[in-house]
């Protein structure tokens, strides 16, 4: 038998109203992204108009990507992302990145995947689809039923429809009112949501439901019949439809007064409709209900009947044929025959369509559902069915699909329970349930005593964001290195495991020793991939206490890191950016100055961040290129970093992290000069790492408000905010190392900055840092100074600001160049000392550093007599630099004084020379400082 494809209705009867907005919608689309929520009970025409809306796109050529959600389809991965890309898949696949391509190929079972891709790479990949598509015309996202959407599908729009900015992308959503969708809410809090409306949906008015039943149906109704369907429909105009076809069916028209001979509930109306049908047509439609994409070839395997059992049902308005699948007319009639069909005959139909069933995931549901005693054949199946999801990155599907496994595996199988318990474990990791996988794993050890099952519950368990304290990861960490003796893989992580949990704790020694080994047990087994994780991490550690070669340990990561990407086709990063060995070498680079090759290695860190969906790493690397940028004094390329990261921080909900965020944030405000939000902000990074036990984390809040303190020179104010950093190595390793000594200095306690100077020194000698070595030299002349050594102090503090010219750390050469100013202007030496504190405070200035402009300005006005300035400007140039800092353009400038627009540009040229400065927002940050002093 041969079905006729569904046909849309000619004419939508009684929605003019809504039409006209449908219609609006549709032309707005070129705007950019904006979104439409239709709403309303079940029958009401929401499905209708949805179709109405794809039809009004397709008119105006623009792209449309559509699918239906549907009870069955909840618990199949990726469902609605198989409809939604299926037609555009051959355009959309070549202009993926590699990364997010072979994630796109694995889920839709184009290809299979070495490494299981992530939802975060595939929701990337969704994303930039979407923008591919969009530039070469508007897209229509249309989702019926958004509220049985496939949640996989669902995370991975929610995903990309939160960074849709200026792209033409629209989304139309049609959902049952009293139900919940996460999707629809987040497309509320979209960047766009001022461009998002909700249509609400109300029944039909009498005439409008009159229209209705005399254009779809063959029925003369009286206006009082008409009348009576109208309000036991309650104006519904699937439920007046179904109505009508009702009283059709019987023999005579109820009398005036007499109740319709139908259900006054719409579910009941469809069960009597359903009961008229043959007893072959009920069981098609029983299998049908149970199918996530049913067809005539699986309903037949499966009743043993034919395709003309069908008929009936179609017939009846009951079912239709879309793109060659059979698809019920209303999800409600779905639910119906689910509802009404007896438990043993779905679980009878559920056995069938095991073996019937061609996917792999579809099939084990239904064996998942209808198995109720321990077997170790069926929980097999279950477990290679849930791997087979995980692989393609699904993991909440994988997560349900072993946790039936591990529900149907044998009582006296303990190592395969526990094996399974934390397969299923890390698909819900991954899922983001961390509390049922910490459970999971829980459970494997309590109940597995010894060996290698039990230490990798235990490492797990160690994971620094399961554990509620480092202490108590600390301890399960340990005991998983003893249970994992002899076994590299499982040593080297948990080494390294330890090893970070050590570095949280500030201890380094202990962190080198567990990177130490690790590396040692690598190398011994010949695997690549350990042996660069150790030696990252060995790099790392070593870099904080000073010793070893940290930079040849992370080139020979990079290098090893490439082999394995050779040997196994993969582009993708190696685990945490945080840790990578290109991210841990542009830290070293940084600190000596480095700065263009350090930003070229975070750059192409940062990209392939981008190109695999991982936020969590992109937030890190967006820090470190916010620190970088604050290195280098571009003060307003660190704070787009750092607004980067933190709207990252929101988005992923990592409040671990966000404290990191924050420090970064603080610190820039720090730097220029908004000291009260900088110790806000640092208080609420140490409140972060408190609550986590991060004390690395502490100690730089500490050190960030020090830095506020001493800025203002409220140097004993500096040592207390401080703490016990100042015994710590930590003040090696931070960008404002040298401070708890200039705080010393400051407070007068010089022979206390002895002993850490000393260390600082060290540290500089080991390691041959240059911004070590400019601190140790500014450091010492300070000190020299402060015990009278006037001469001494100013042959050192020449020698940093020799050093500090070679490397491109402007505001630490202003800084220096501060230091020697005021040594020089206690030495008597007035034109010398002018001469540093002029450069000095013009650094600052073009910085944006406003309280430390302030104090070389200061600085300045102490020295007595008048000599010449560097910067001072005649008045028609200190006319045109405060119009120009004012914003106005250069033929503006040139109206407001009556000139010409070259006399402008020819005095800006004397100006920018003079005050060294090469852009406006440079010059109105020194003319900022010029009027402070």
């Amino acid at each position: 038998m041969v079905l006729a494809e569904s046909t849309e209705d000619a004419e939508i009867v009684g929605r003019e109203e809504e039409l006209g907005a449908l219609a609006r919608f549709i032309d707005d689309i070129d705007r950019g992204p904006a979104g439409l929520i239709l709403e309303g009970e079940a029958g009401v025409g929401k499905t209708t108009l949805w179709r109405a809306a794809m039809r009004m796109a397709e008119t105006k050529g623009h792209r449309v990507l559509a699918t239906s959600g549907a009870p069955t389809e909840t618990t199949l991965a990726f469902a609605g992302l198989v409809d939604l890309l299926g037609t555009v898949l051959n355009e959309v696949l070549p202009r993926l990145p590699m990364p997010q391509r072979r994630a796109m190929e694995a889920t839709l079972l184009l290809s299979e995947s070495k490494r299981p891709p992530t939802g975060r790479v595939i929701s990337a990949a969704l994303l930039t689809a979407l923008r591919e598509l969009s530039t070469t015309g508007p897209v229509l996202v249309a989702i019926d039923d958004v509220q049985w959407l496939d949640t996989p599908t669902a995370n991975a729009l929610s995903f990309a429809i939160r960074r849709l900015r200026g792209d033409r992308v629209a989304l139309v959503f049609a959902i049952r009112s009293g139900e919940r969708a996460a999707l629809s809410l987040d497309l509320m809090r979209t960047p766009f949501a001022d461009r998002v409306s909700r249509m609400e949906l109300r029944p039909l008015s009498f005439g409008a439901l009159r229209r209705l039943l005399l254009t779809r149906t063959d029925l003369r109704l009286t206006r009082h019949l008409l009348r009576r369907i109208h309000d036991t429909s309650g104006g519904n105009p699937f439920f007046a439809l179904e109505l009508a076809r009702a009283l059709a069916r019987g023999n005579t028209p109820p009398e005036p007064g007499e109740p319709l001979p139908v259900p006054a509930d719409l579910r009941l109306l469809l069960s009597d409709s359903i009961a008229q049908l043959p007893s072959a047509t009920r069981d098609a439609l029983a299998v049908a209900a149970l199918l996530a994409r049913p067809s005539i070839e699986a309903i037949s395997s499966a009743t043993t009947g034919s395709a003309d059992d069908l008929r009936p049902a179609f017939d009846a308005n009951v079912i239709e044929v879309a793109e060659g699948a059979i698809r019920f007319v209303h999800p409600l009639i779905r639910s119906v025959v689910y509802a009404q069909m007896p438990a043993a005959d779905r679980a009878r139909w559920q056995r069938r369509l095991v073996d019937i069933v061609s996917d792999v995931e579809e099939s084990a549901h239904h064996l998942a559902l209808v198995s109720f005693v321990p077997d170790e054949a069926v929980a097999f199946r279950l477990e290679s069915a849930g791997d087979h999801a995980r692989r393609r990155g699904a993991p909440l599907a994988a997560a349900g699909l072993l946790e039936h496994a591990l529900r149907l595996t044998p009582e006296d199988q303990a190592n395969e329970r526990a094996r399974r318990s934390l397969a299923a474990a890390d698909a819900w990791v991954d899922s983001g349930d961390r509390r049922r996988a910490a459970a999971l794993c829980e459970d494997v050890r309590r109940t597995i005593r010894h060996g290698p099952l039990r230490a990798d519950a235990l490492q797990r368990l160690a994971d620094k964001d399961n554990a509620q304290t480092v202490a108590q990861a600390i301890a399960y960490a340990e005991e998983a290195l003893r249970e994992a003796a002899g076994d590299h893989r499982r040593e080297v992580d948990v080494l390294l495991r330890l090893a970070t949990l050590r570095h949280f704790r500030t201890e380094w020694h202990a962190a080198v020793d567990c990177a130490t080994k690790a590396l040692r047990v690598a190398e011994a087994a010949g695997d690549l991939d350990a042996t660069a994780s150790a030696l990252t991490a060995l790099g790392m550690y070593e870099t904080f206490l000073g010793v070893g070669d940290p930079a040849r340990h992370y080139r020979r990561a990079i290098e090893l890191e490439g082999q394995v990407a050779a040997q196994t086709a993969s582009s993708g990063i190696f685990g945490d950016p945080y840790w990578a060995p290109q991210t841990m070498l542009s830290d070293w680079q940084r600190k000596n100055g480095e700065l263009d090759e350090a930003r070229l290695l975070l750059d192409r860190q940062y990209q392939r961040a981008v190109e695999a969906g991982d936020e969590a790493s992109r937030m890190l690397l967006c820090v470190h290129l916010a620190e970088l940028e604050t290195t280098a004094g571009s003060f307003d390329l660190a704070q787009r970093w750092n607004d980067e990261a933190m709207a990252l921080a929101d988005e992923t909900e990592a409040a671990r992290r966000r404290g990191l965020v924050l420090s970064s944030i603080a610190a820039l405000e720090a730097y220029r000069g908004n000291l009260q939000g900088a110790g806000e902000l640092a208080q609420q990074a140490r409140t972060i790492a408190d609550a986590f036990g991060d004390e690395l984390l502490v100690a730089k809040t500490r050190a960030i408000r020090c830095f506020a303190e001493l800025t203002a020179e409220r140097y004993d104010s500096a040592l207390t905010e401080l703490g016990p950093s100042i015994e710590h190595p930590v003040l090696s390793v931070l960008p404002i190392a040298g401070d708890g000594i200039e705080a010393l200095i400051g407070a007068g306690r010089t022979a206390e900055a002895r002993k850490p100077l000393d260390e600082l020194a060290r540290y500089s000698e080991r390691t041959g840092l240059r911004m070590f070595r400019l601190l140790v030299l500014r450091c010492r002349g300070l000190l020299s100074a402060a015990g009278g050594d006037v001469e001494g102090a100013i042959e050192t503090l020449e020698d940093a600001a020799v050093l500090s010219a070679e490397i491109p750390l402007p505001f630490e050469r202003a800084r220096t160049l501060l230091a020697l100013g005021q040594v020089l202007r206690r030495g008597k030496q007035k034109r010398r000392a002018r001469e540093a504190l002029d450069e000095a405070q013009a650094g600052f200035a073009r910085l944006g550093a406003r309280r430390w402009s302030e104090r070389a300005a200061a600085e300045l006005s102490r020295i007595g007599g008048r000599g010449p300035m560097r910067w001072e400007l005649t008045p028609t140039e200190r006319r045109v630099a405060q119009l120009v800092a004012e914003g106005l353009t250069n033929k503006e400038v040139a109206g407001a004084l009556m000139s010409s627009v070259r006399a402008v540009e020819a005095n800006l040229t004397r100006i920018y020379a003079k005050l060294g400065v090469r852009s406006r927002t440079e010059l109105a940050h020194v003319l900022g400082g010029m009027k402070t002093s």
